[in-house]
């Protein structure tokens, strides 16, 4: 998916975890752990900020899986720490 030229890194991370639901939502697996190194839009989702529209739709579509019975876990990962592949694309 593009977005415009002009959003952010914020906007592209709140995204990215929308798409993971999209996907999530075709599966027929129950049970699934979305990984993300985006502290503040994971904190924007708990934090239920509606005021943002994509969190306000990432909130819709995460209730609309729990009530088909899929379970969902957002994860924080700090990014390039201790992750081989990742420390040594920052050199």
């Amino acid at each position: 998916m593009r977005l415009p030229d002009k959003s952010s890194v914020y906007t592209a991370e709140l995204s990215a975890i929308r798409m993971a639901l999209e996907l999530i939502r075709r599966l027929k697996e129950k049970s699934f752990v979305i990984y993300s190194d985006s502290l503040s839009s994971l904190q924007a989702i708990q934090s239920f900020d509606i005021i943002n529209t994509t969190v306000f739709n990432i909130l819709k579509l995460y209730i609309q899986l729990t009530d088909i019975g899929k379970h969902v876990s957002l994860c924080w990962i700090p990014s390039h720490v201790r992750i081989k592949g990742n420390e040594m694309a920052c050199r």
